[in-house]
């Protein structure tokens, strides 16, 4: 993910629940994300590389057993999987 900035995809509807992200793509198929994955969705609402995700949930949340980072990385490599995010050049 280096020298690249993650988004949400423009191709899903969203809607946000209390305690989830519900989104919906052109065909129908749906994904609801809880925890983690929905921080990140929210944060997402502007172009943010994974260093910048990183650096805001640590400002949110302790990391005692050291573990942020690569909980981090494993969403986002699951939400990129699912086409739920997209990568762009850090240029836009």
């Amino acid at each position: 993910m280096t020298g690249k900035r993650l988004v949400r995809s423009g191709r899903l509807l969203s809607r946000r629940t209390a305690s989830a992200v519900i989104l919906r793509d052109v065909a129908g198929r749906g994904v609801t994300l809880q925890g983690t994955a929905t921080i990140i969705w929210d944060l997402l609402h502007v172009p943010s590389s994974g260093d910048e995700l990183i650096a805001e949930l640590r400002s949110r949340f302790s990391d005692h057993d050291g573990t942020l980072e690569d909980d981090v990385h494993r969403v986002l490599s699951q939400l990129l999987a699912e086409r739920i995010l997209e990568e762009i050049d850090d240029d836009g």
